[in-house]
């Protein structure tokens, strides 16, 4: 099993972590892996790639930079991630699941796969640096292909591992077309029909003059629009030829890297490199999307459909489409809300604590350990601008005193060695106060 973390002494991580990571890997090795990967992939399977790098705060309070969105629960007893791979645990379809994380988030991913019983520490890979996706997927399909015995036709099936999706049959009808698109040399792209008028989205713009979708079943694609304004996105809802951008792909090898060679040549002059060599130049990689790279210049591109429910969860809104509402309106997850008269409201709750309202509606209430986050519905989107200010404002925290000056100390030092305690927190007397509601059933 090749080594995983970067040299001790190296100032990524201090020799305490270099135990917890060596001892959670020992465990995953013993587990017979829930995947084998082959090492020879059939041309008629897929190679997963799942993307779990982000830190996004577009859930904040709930995800931050040390728990992001990709890691908490929301509507289900496992967390995003650990949905995608249950999600892509599918042999007759996927020949091998492969990871891109990176070394910040490293011991919460290892341990949210040995939760579930995933031996894949073999396929993870860690970005030395954050990088958007189109590094990713480079990064990915070098290390596949330095690493197994793949055909340059075979495919790869690229998609976040923080989405909501319902894992139904034709879901994989949807994947499987994809297959043979590309197989057939298609950048292959998956739409989903606009509900609304979504500014948080980019767009797909398809070539619907038939009336219908080539062979009753994927699009041409004429463009590619990035997130519009109100107006716009209801113009698009109107017109019927534009679909929401999912961010999942499919192609061969091959066409990926032609794709790079022609549109954008620095990552190909990196991907001629061995792997060891390309990591250690992967600072010189641009930081772009693989929309913007790749996807917006070449012409080969189809857009598959999406046959069932999706989400990308990307902003409090979109919880509107994952839970059931009562009579009023409103959606209620980890707490009761008590209220004569709201109505369109969502709280999400990790404290434990009770909501009340009165008076009021069309709110989303976030109710963490630390934070209480009152915003009006429609401008989730803006959320992060909360995040900036906070990680800027000075400490609302208490001063330390003599009495309490040893233990916040301490506490500060068990949370920067141990990746595994998350959200330390110190109450004004000392006291220990252990803040994981983030992984607590709503």
């Amino acid at each position: 099993m090749p080594c995983l973390l970067p040299a001790q002494g190296s100032g990524l991580l201090d020799t305490h972590v270099h135990d917890i990571l060596w001892a959670i890997e020992a465990v995953l090795k013993r587990y017979e892996p829930t995947l084998s990967t082959p090492t020879y992939f059939g041309r008629e399977s897929m190679r997963a790639v799942i993307l779990a790098g982000g830190g996004g705060t577009r859930l904040w309070p709930l995800s931050r930079a040390e728990m992001p969105k990709q890691f908490i629960q929301l509507n289900t007893e496992r967390s995003l991630f650990q949905d995608t791979l249950h999600r892509m645990n599918k042999p007759d379809y996927i020949d091998g699941i492969f990871i891109v994380s990176n070394l910040a988030h490293q011991a919460l991913l290892l341990a949210q796969m040995l939760e579930i019983g995933f031996s894949l520490a073999n396929n993870v890979l860690y970005e030395p640096l954050p990088r958007s996706t189109a590094p990713a997927i480079a990064l990915a399909a070098k290390f596949i292909e330095s690493t197994h015995a793949v055909d340059p036709n075979d495919v790869l099936l690229v998609l976040p591992s923080d989405h909501v999706i319902a894992d139904e049959p034709t879901l994989w009808q949807d994947f499987d077309l994809a297959r043979h698109l590309a197989q057939q040399g298609k950048m292959v792209i998956f739409g989903i029909r606009p509900t609304r008028p979504e500014t948080g989205y980019g767009y797909i713009h398809v070539d619907t003059a038939s009336g219908k979708a080539v062979d009753d079943s994927y699009f041409h694609v004429q463009a590619f629009t990035e997130k519009p304004d109100k107006e716009t996105a209801a113009q698009f809802v109107a017109n019927g030829d534009y679909f929401w951008n999912s961010g999942m792909f499919a192609f061969t090898l091959n066409t990926l890297y032609q794709a790079f060679q022609t549109h954008t040549p620095d990552i190909y002059d990196l991907l001629q490199k061995p792997y060891a060599q390309m990591l250690e130049s992967f600072h010189q990689m641009p930081n772009v999307s693989f929309d913007y790279a790749v996807m917006e210049h070449v012409t080969n591109v189809a857009m598959v459909p999406l046959s069932v429910a999706w989400s990308d969860v990307g902003c409090w809104d979109s919880l509107d489409d994952l839970f059931p509402k009562d009579a009023q309106g409103n959606i209620q997850r980890g707490t009761d809300l008590v209220s004569p008269d709201a109505s369109n409201t969502t709280v999400f709750s990790t404290s434990g604590r009770t909501v009340s309202t009165l008076g009021l509606s069309d709110l989303i209430i976030v109710d963490t350990d630390d934070v209480l986050l009152v915003m009006q519905k429609g401008t989730s989107q803006d959320v992060r601008q909360l995040a900036s200010l906070m990680d800027v404002r000075p400490s609302a925290r208490p001063q330390p005193t003599e009495e309490n000056q040893d233990d916040e100390r301490r506490i500060s030092e068990d949370a920067a060695l141990n990746p595994l305690l998350l959200n330390a927190n110190v109450s004004s007397k000392g006291d220990r106060v252990r803040s994981d509601a983030v992984n607590r059933e709503p």
